[in-house]
């Protein structure tokens, strides 16, 4: 799909130009959990590694460990072996 917009357009609706337009929409749909990290960095035609670095100037966590991840990582490593 598609989406052209004016440049009129964008700068009524606050935008510099098309570029932060994307990084934008692409920041948005990261956060509704509507895209993966790698699919919203592909969207504002940045690396991953930019894409986290913007998030990270937005206080906006590119990782979401929950307390339910942790409990699950801390059985994992109750079945490891121990080492000597």
């Amino acid at each position: 799909m598609t989406l052209t917009l004016s440049n009129a357009t964008l700068l009524a609706w606050g935008f510099q130009n098309e570029r932060n337009f994307q990084l934008e929409m692409a920041i948005w749909l990261f956060q509704q959990e509507r895209v993966s990290l790698g699919k919203a960095s592909e969207l504002a035609r940045l690396t991953r590694a930019s894409f986290e670095e913007e998030l990270r100037q937005r206080h906006i966590p590119a990782y979401v460990y929950t307390e339910e991840m942790f409990h699950q990582d801390l059985e994992a490593l109750k079945l490891l072996p121990m080492l000597p």
